[in-house]
């Protein structure tokens, strides 16, 4: 093992760089193709997570139609929740109607109505035209089954980002590929990626976030492409929103400590602490986060005035705020993003949680514990610790605020926070070669009881 990196280290430092970025491009989309495939052709029902409604909407793109608050769903999601039902794993598989007989619409989620609205058409467009461009290289593939499989490029295209991150981090470029194929190995992005869900974007979407945030704190880009950055992923999810609040929260807490700095006239203690610059100023602070609310307001506003007049249906159950009360949920994204739910019952789902308490010790450690880390680094992991902690009461309250409605911390909307934990992990791996060869190991065990064990979702 040690010869064996020792000679892709040896030939990477020989090779152009465009050509390694393309290898790596390449060995992330086959890995990231091959597990979505996989996981495609294994888990033929709907997902509980929405994909009844996604379905429909990706169906009425093909056709240019947008989702509008009232429309009811088609034929086509219809046809699927009976048929093919719904659930995780085939033991725990639904049904709603009776396959190939039209029910009446009470018979179906939420009397019929799609809920699809929610998000911007964007995902539901970029999809259907992905979708019909598999269906012509692989002619008579499904719909649902071609718009599942554009989930590997997003996979793909995510965990090449990832990479790229941890490379501008300082990371070693094979403990990055460790990093990023460890993540996709995890249940919350493999599993995810294998339905129609805008889900399929998170790992992509806070990557690039995390990396315009990281080159904008560097003054190596303007804000001007970081604020571009933050409103297109947050057009196609708000939820996206989370990772420039906590890119947000870092700048905040850098020129927090700058002024601190400043006001008792101390001198930085490390002469390897980059940033001389010091933090952007405050304008170029608070405008990506400004960008990307009020992009998500702008598409809800749409979206009302967009609205057809219908009766109104339950979705969610009521919510009143309760801010005490959104505590509960502070610690939801740790436990539920990468342990994942094993129904299975198999001993080898120690894999994912162990990366999980391995990650959120890197975590610790970069923060808090190891003297000498570059306060870049510090910064980063302390904002992504209290960014982690707080999108759970954040999603609940949000959500009370903006729809009136009590919605549960969902381990999707965290996913978007998970850069922080591999750059954390990228950060303490590439220090020491014994944690290396361990991070390799890992990396492959994770990956092939992924494959492996399809149904441990």
């Amino acid at each position: 093992m040690t010869y064996f990196l020792s000679g892709l280290r040896e030939r990477q430092h020989r090779a152009p760089q465009w050509l390694q970025w393309l290898i790596i491009a390449f060995i992330l989309l086959t890995l990231s193709g091959i597990l979505t495939t996989r996981y495609v052709y294994v888990h033929t029902a709907l997902s509980p997570i929405d994909e009844y409604t996604y379905v429909d909407a990706v169906d009425k793109a093909t056709r240019g139609v947008v989702v509008r608050y009232g429309s009811y769903v088609d034929a086509m999601a219809r046809e699927a929740i009976s048929c093919r039902g719904f659930g995780l794993v085939d033991t725990a598989t639904r049904t709603m109607g009776r396959c190939g007989v039209a029910e009446p619409d009470v018979v179906y989620p939420w009397a019929g109505h799609s809920t699809g609205s929610i998000h911007s058409p964007v995902y539901y467009f970029v999809t259907a035209w992905l979708s019909k461009i598999i269906m012509a290289v692989i002619p008579g593939l499904h719909l649902i089954t071609a718009a599942r499989l554009t989930g590997a490029l997003w996979l793909g295209l995510g965990a090449l980002a990832l990479t790229y991150l941890l490379r501008r981090a300082g990371v070693d470029l094979l403990v990055g590929l460790g990093v990023s194929v460890a993540v996709i190995s995890m249940p919350g992005f493999r599993v995810t990626n294998s339905y129609i869900t805008p889900d399929a974007l998170n790992l992509l979407a806070g990557s690039v976030v995390f990396l315009a945030g990281l080159l904008y704190a560097r003054r190596e880009w303007g804000v001007l492409p970081f604020v571009i950055i933050s409103m297109a992923v947050t057009v196609v999810k708000f939820q996206n929103c989370f990772a420039v609040v906590a890119v947000f929260l870092f700048l905040v807490w850098t020129k927090a400590r700058d002024w601190w700095t400043a006001r008792r006239g101390r001198r930085r203690r490390h002469e390897h602490e980059s940033d001389a610059a010091g933090a952007p100023g405050w304008l170029g602070i608070l405008l990506p986060p400004a960008a990307a609310v009020a992009t998500g307001v702008g598409w809800i506003t749409i979206q009302r005035r967009m609205a057809l007049p219908t009766e109104d249906y339950w979705t969610d159950p009521p919510g009143n705020i309760d801010v005490a009360g959104s505590l509960y949920y502070m610690d939801d994204t740790l436990n539920t993003i990468l342990s994942g739910n094993w129904s299975v019952g198999t001993p080898l789902s120690v894999i994912p949680s162990l990366g999980l308490w391995v990650a959120i010790a890197a975590l610790c450690g970069v923060a808090w514990f190891m003297p000498g880390m570059p306060r870049e680094r510090r910064f980063f992991a302390q904002a992504g610790a209290v960014s982690l902690l707080g999108i759970g009461p954040a999603v609940n309250l949000s959500f009370t605020l903006v729809f009136g409605s009590d919605v549960d911390m969902q381990p999707r909307y965290g996913m978007v926070l998970i850069p922080i934990l591999a750059l954390c992990a990228a950060w303490t791996v590439t220090q020491r070669r014994p944690l290396r060869i361990a991070l390799a190991l890992f990396a492959s065990a994770a990956y092939l009881f992924a494959l492996a064990y399809p149904r441990a979702s």
